[in-house]
């Protein structure tokens, strides 16, 4: 019987223990941002920020990626309150000598990559690969890392697609019509991230691509057929075939390369689909669940 009277007492006491254990976690749960500023219980709580760098041509770039990653698709996609930030080079004329420093990149945590711009320096690419072969993950566009010479220097051995055999992207580019994606392998996890016999334009309308071919190591996941003229395309007809997005795995270390054949915000494609590529695209090299009506 004492051993009974002095359990009851012991759990009794605890009791006002378990009810305040209960409304910390109610709270925590209810208002994380209360302790924000806790050390420790802080990082454990704080929203796990995907910062984009987009490496560009033009300043007019960053409104046109922030406008898609701040959407309601992107908070369904990333979470809300949104955790994903655009993050761009500063100044009025683009310059990329701050990137070119080893440790930009990894004090400003930058989580993607999305590399638009032309004209890379050999520095800056060299700076791109090492990130990529460190576990980074880019996402290429079009022409996106060229340089003056109309190639891919640095990048060559993480870029999973060539502009012909002699590799000059300068030619490369050209305005195909009616363009629609197909899936190339349903096994990757990109694919659920694409619906397929999807339209690019509407009717006959055209769009900039850069022709490239997939090359060792690299694995298509989509691609898609359009036409050469608006003249070619009929009812019923198929049109010719392109590389579309490709994808390599860096290994041990978990950097990625994904490689679109043009840049969604700057073509004048549907802007459901543009939208839906953007985020889409984001969310898969980020881990994340795409974005599913």
């Amino acid at each position: 019987m004492a051993y009974y009277e002095d359990g009851k007492k012991q759990f009794e006491a605890a009791i006002p223990i378990l009810i305040i254990i209960l409304l910390i976690v109610g709270v925590v749960l209810w208002k994380p941002e209360l302790f924000a500023g806790v050390p420790i219980i802080g990082d454990w709580l704080a929203p796990k920020t995907i910062d984009v760098l987009v490496i560009a041509d033009e300043a007019s770039e960053k409104a046109a990626w922030s406008n898609h990653l701040t959407s309601d698709m992107a908070r369904n996609v990333f979470g809300n309150p949104l955790n994903v930030n655009v993050v761009m080079p500063t100044g009025g004329t683009y310059t990329y000598a701050s990137i070119n420093d080893p440790g930009w990149l990894e004090a400003r945590k930058v989580s993607v990559i999305i590399l638009t711009g032309t004209q890379l320096t050999d520095s800056l690419q060299l700076t791109l690969r090492e990130w990529v072969d460190g576990g980074g993950k880019l996402v290429v566009l079009g022409h996106g890392g060229i340089q003056d010479t109309g190639r891919w220097a640095e990048l060559t051995r993480i870029i999973p697609v060539r502009c012909g055999l002699d590799e000059d992207c300068t030619t490369a580019a050209i305005t195909v019509y009616s363009p629609t994606i197909h899936i190339s392998d349903y096994e990757s996890g990109m694919m659920e991230c694409i619906d397929e016999k999807t339209p690019l334009t509407s009717g006959e309308g055209g769009i900039t691509i850069t022709d490239v071919n997939t090359v060792e190591g690299g694995n298509q996941i989509a691609y898609m057929d359009a036409f050469a003229s608006q003249g070619d395309v009929t009812a019923g007809a198929v049109g010719d075939i392109h590389t579309f997005i490709v994808e390599k795995d860096m290994g041990m270390k978990g950097g990625k390369v994904l490689y679109l054949s043009f840049n969604p915000t700057t073509e004048n494609i549907s802007p459901a689909v543009e939208k839906s590529l953007v985020i889409n695209t984001l969310a898969y090299i980020s881990g994340k669940q795409c974005y599913k009506p």
